[in-house]
């Protein structure tokens, strides 16, 4: 490996590590051993750069790593998350392999997604396809930002209202990781489609109201039901998309959404295999303030692989693979590792504060956001105020 003489930003072997850093493929991992100011040892929690999950690899501070959100300021702690220790997961949207001393290390760039002992409640790490919303921020309702997950696994094809009733209680028995919990539909042909999810204590007859008003089944086969949860992202992940200094004038595709662009026209957001951490957070409602509520929110997430993300329209299920196979909600944790690291973080930590309720007025700003993922062709008017709209797709 090149060492850098400190002559400055613009040096021969800085660029080189700036290109590699650019062209770096994504990283999940389990910290098994602190290494040094600026280096660990885990465990892949994912493949990666030809070698198989579950592999011990060691992670260095790549030189041209942003000092903000660092492997080093992670191991070294700040007073929003706690130093990093063994046991917490550390994620990395650009990693590339090179030598030092002989031994092949992964040099890293920025954490994008981390647990640290300052977590609160069940915290949980997932994989499934996942999409995020645009985002934006006001002063007056904070920052805004929203995860949708599918089980492609268990889609389920529809023929009446009778069938949907079916499917609702299907997606209510299964394990919600957090949110509210709906579905995203396809037509038969795959050429139209939306998402809807129950708001506050809605029930599945809101969405038969509406699928009736738009003659859902007039004219086709059936419809394709896939399960979906649609979660907040924390302020701290909003933070990785937009600059919450500045006020956006509508909703907003950032720095993360792109990630999620699927190509033939920017900000059309679709699905990728995502690493997911969620955990409780202080609930925000306009103004900013405090609900006094502690809500499930997405506190990290990083695309597994280096690919472009799917079309809705074309997402693989278990009724129709398109290109590939269907991807399920999968778990890392059982619910009693869930519980012993809660318990571990408590007694590491101390029990967590009550939250308070802020004096002013802290209406909550769920169920009032921004599902869409592109121009509003798609998916025009879903999440907005709880409704579905089949809309025109694209191949």
């Amino acid at each position: 490996m090149m060492r850098l003489s400190g002559s400055g930003q613009d040096s021969p072997e800085m660029d080189l590590a700036r290109g590699k850093l650019f062209n770096g493929a994504p990283l999940i991992t389990m910290v098994d051993e602190i290494a040094g100011p600026d280096m660990v040892k885990a465990k892949l929690i994912v493949d990666a750069f030809g070698t198989k999950a579950g592999i011990r690899i060691t992670l260095k501070q790549s030189p041209a790593a942003p000092a903000f959100r660092s492997l080093a300021s992670a191991i070294k702690g700040n007073e929003y998350a706690a130093p990093l220790r063994k046991g917490d997961i550390l994620c990395f949207n650009q990693v590339y392999a090179d030598t030092l001393d002989g031994l092949t290390v992964a040099m890293v760039g920025q954490v994008t997604a981390r647990t640290n002992d300052m977590l609160r409640g069940d915290v949980q790490l997932l994989t499934a396809m996942a999409r995020p919303s645009k985002s934006s921020y006001k002063k007056t309702s904070g920052a805004t930002q929203y995860l949708t997950i599918v089980d492609a696994s268990k889609a389920m094809s529809v023929g009446s209202f009778d069938d949907v009733r079916k499917a609702w209680d299907v997606v209510k028995g299964l394990k919600s990781p957090g949110g509210e919990t709906g579905f995203v539909i396809r037509d038969g042909a795959a050429l139209q489609g939306g998402d809807w999810f129950a708001k506050g204590n809605e029930d599945v007859q809101v969405f038969i109201e509406q699928l009736d008003q738009q003659d859902a089944f007039v004219g086709k086969t059936f419809i394709e039901l896939i399960p979906a949860w649609s979660i907040k992202m924390s302020r701290d992940q909003v933070s990785q998309d937009i600059d919450l200094k500045t006020e956006t004038n509508a909703p907003t595709v950032g720095r993360f959404g792109k990630l999620f662009d699927y190509g033939d026209k920017k900000g059309r957001l679709g699905f990728h295999p995502c690493a997911v951490i969620i955990a409780d957070e202080p609930e925000t409602g306009f103004n900013g303030s405090l609900t006094g509520s502690v809500v499930r929110s997405v506190i990290g997430v990083q695309p597994c692989y280096q690919r472009q993300a799917i079309n809705f329209l074309k997402l693989p299920t278990n009724l129709r693979e398109f290109d590939g196979k269907p991807n399920r909600v999968a778990t890392y944790w059982t619910e009693e590792q869930v519980a012993a690291l809660k318990a571990e973080r408590v007694a590491l930590r101390g029990p967590d504060a009550p939250i308070t309720k802020s004096s002013s007025p802290a209406q909550s700003s769920r169920g009032r956001h921004d599902h869409d993922d592109d121009d509003g062709r798609d998916m025009q008017n879903v999440g907005q105020t709880g409704g579905v709209r089949m809309g025109a797709g694209r191949r």
